[in-house]
């Protein structure tokens, strides 16, 4: 048998007669193995994460010579850590290492073999050590038998998990219309949203802080979707309750009213929106064009507090953008509605502002803190997913775009604005270097512009590296 078995071109091999398996966690395993003379480890590998410990595990049972693991190096994602849990505690009901949720250990991978593992494997601390006192400490340690025969497990099957790793508190959604948006909302709460309970009965799956981005939908003229789950005309009769402020019989309140009509201690009434058209039409570069819902002293106790809870309007460029912050989302039934009404506002807001001077509408953002769906809306929800989300395009990237070519034996990116003017210069002979300075720049914001520049650094790279090759940028590699 050929080992190792697995993750063979990540570890480097010595004398298969050794016991002594070394593991550099983050550290590159070839700063340790050119101090460490061969003779002395049977192979040197590196374990960034704990998914690595289940390729080392099969590793070790198929060679069962391997007597002794040396952790050494830096471990930034305590890994490490992990390893040392696992030969303590060994692993729970649900193949996890015990205390560790997110540490999976493959099922196909026997709990009698991981206990044999545990039993026989010694695992030495040396991570506070330097590499002489590692030569040391090999020199002392007993020759041993090997412990049994080769085991070699299935592959893994991965299974679809319910919830994906995600950040835990900001989703940025930007979308040139409220439909479209709304489909990547979805998509995104059922993926990567946590099941809890809700207040209603039920689960939820919840995201905190949905941030959507709307850029261009008009709303005198708005790109209605057929998958939208109520009529045009329902709509129509919802958009007055934000943006007006008439009442509604046996409804406590309307977000219009909290708007429009704010009522003040002395009961007085306050147009909020019409005070944001006058700060703005006479001082645009204001901070202070705010409105709120929230009333304290009848919400802070009540069952029905209002969900959206403020509005902020800022002029940059001539363009009036609004954010709203909705502190309870239910973004099935709720957020196309509110998003549309919104946008109305919005431009009610810059068509007043518009008649004393000129003024564009710019986008309107929506923070959504509990961004959420009900239980009884997960099938629909997924279905609409499925059927109607398009296939993936790169989005414009609001912070620019590059031109990638090769110039004087040097990779050259120029970033530029949106219509081409150039903003600055990066060279380099390496796609990882550029990348890098790119990254620490912080000029790329859209995740799918950032793999294509990626790519096209590694092509260019390719083509710089290799004289055969013509590089044309978004075109495959030619042959000269």
């Amino acid at each position: 048998m050929e080992w190792p078995i697995e993750e063979k071109e990540s570890i480097i091999l010595g004398n298969q007669s050794s016991n002594v398996g070394i593991i550099t966690l983050w550290t590159q395993r070839k700063i340790i193995e050119s101090k460490i003379d061969s003779s002395l480890y049977a192979a040197v590998g590196q374990l960034y994460f704990d998914g690595g410990i289940n390729y080392l595990l099969r590793n070790c049972l198929a060679n069962k010579n391997i007597r002794y693991l040396i952790i050494t190096g830096q471990d930034l994602a305590k890994s490490g850590d992990s390893l040392l849990i696992l030969k303590e505690r060994g692993i729970d009901e649900n193949h996890n290492i015990s205390g560790l949720k997110t540490a999976r250990i493959h099922k196909e991978i026997p709990r009698q073999a991981i206990d044999n593992f545990r039993n026989n494997v010694e695992i030495i601390d040396m991570r506070r050590n330097q590499p002489e006192e590692i030569i040391e400490k090999i020199k002392t340690l007993e020759k041993k038998q090997s412990y049994g025969q080769s085991e070699i497990f299935p592959v893994n099957k991965i299974e679809a998990r319910e919830k994906l790793p995600s950040d835990p508190t900001i989703h940025k959604i930007r979308e040139k219309t409220i439909g479209k948006a709304w489909l990547e909302i979805l998509y995104n709460v059922m993926n990567f949203g946590t099941t809890k309970k809700s207040s209603y009965g039920g689960d939820q799956k919840e995201l905190i802080n949905i941030c959507t981005i709307i850029e261009e939908e008009d709303p005198d003229n708005i790109k209605f979707e057929e998958y939208l789950q109520f009529t045009k005309q329902e709509l129509e009769e919802y958009i007055p309750q934000v943006t007006t402020p008439t009442e509604i019989k046996d409804i406590t309140y309307t977000y219009g009213q909290r708007l429009r009509a704010a009522e003040l201690k002395n009961g007085a009434k306050v147009d909020q929106i019409q005070k944001i058209i006058d700060l703005l039409r006479k001082s645009p570069h204001k901070r202070s064009a705010i409105a709120f819902t929230w009333n304290y002293d009848k919400d802070s106790e009540s069952n029905e507090p209002p969900c959206i809870n403020l509005i902020h309007c800022l002029v940059q460029d001539n363009a009036l953008h609004m954010t709203s912050y909705i502190r309870s989302n239910d973004m099935y039934e709720a957020w196309p509605r509110n998003a549309f009404a919104l946008r109305k506002l919005q431009k009610i807001i810059v068509d007043e502002i518009a008649k004393e001077q000129p003024i564009k509408i710019g986008t309107l953002t929506t923070i959504s803190g509990s961004a959420h769906l009900y239980e009884k809306n997960w099938p629909d929800a997924k279905d609409i997913v499925e059927k109607y989300r398009p296939p993936y395009s790169i989005n414009f990237d609001p912070k620019g775009n590059f031109r990638v070519e090769i110039s004087n034996s040097k990779i050259k990116v120029t970033h530029t604005d949106s219509v081409g003017n150039p903003l600055s210069v990066f060279e380099d002979d390496s796609a990882l270097n550029l990348m890098r300075k790119l990254a620490q720049k912080k000029i790329i914001s859209e995740i799918g512009h950032a793999l294509d520049v990626g790519a096209e650094l590694q092509k260019a790279e390719l083509a710089l590296k290799y004289n055969e090759f013509k590089y044309v940028q978004d075109r495959p590699l030619e042959r000269k």
